[in-house]
């Protein structure tokens, strides 16, 4: 579809079939059949993988290597060592079409980036933490699990049928949604 991830194809494509000791590759296309980005054009890339690759300008590539249905490539597949060939023989491949020494290393200041983008996503993954302790489901019943300060509040809505769950007998409450029916509770909203 777009040029860029085309070069890419055609750079891994020999390369994984000699290190496979395959054919030829093949490459594949699947254009959608609506202008997903809204250009006027049916030019668009089916795969929202790859779309969103070429919409941020990076080329994008999906790799099929062979199918579990292949017996021998299945096989091949499987050891270990093969893999890791296969892995080096795609990185050496890649780092030598983007211009990449594999060898060379990191400068202080590269160094300094790869903390701080370290640091980075390391202060994402305790937000998300955070987040998913607020808003993910944590509590299916009522039992000794259900923090003392929600449990009046839930049973008073389930005794009362407000609270039903999800038909398998589960409330799927988050923290939050137990924070937010606790404030409504203790506003008098559920004795009216």
């Amino acid at each position: 579809i777009d040029e860029k991830s085309l070069a890419v194809a055609r750079v891994l494509g020999p390369v994984i079939s000699k290190t496979m000791g395959v054919s030829e590759p093949f490459y594949y296309t699947k254009p959608t059949d609506f202008d997903r980005d809204g250009n006027g054009y049916l030019d668009d890339e089916w795969y929202g993988v790859l779309f969103g690759a070429k919409s941020v300008g990076v080329p994008g590539v999906i790799l099929e290597h062979s199918f579990h249905t292949n017996l021998r490539a299945a096989k091949w597949l499987s050891l270990d060592e093969n893999l890791a060939r296969l892995a080096e023989s795609e990185a050496d491949a890649l780092a030598g079409y983007f211009g990449m020494e594999m060898d060379s290393p990191m400068t202080d200041a590269e160094q300094r980036e790869l903390r701080d983008l370290s640091d980075r996503v390391a202060a994402m993954e305790r937000t998300l933490e955070a987040h998913d302790s607020q808003i993910g489901v944590k509590w299916a019943y009522i039992d000794s699990n259900l923090p003392d300060w929600a449990a009046p509040t839930v049973k008073k809505l389930a005794g009362r049928g407000y609270l039903k769950g999800n038909g398998e007998n589960s409330f799927e409450l988050s923290r939050l949604m137990m924070r937010v029916l606790v404030m409504i509770d203790r506003s008098g909203a559920f004795d009216r």
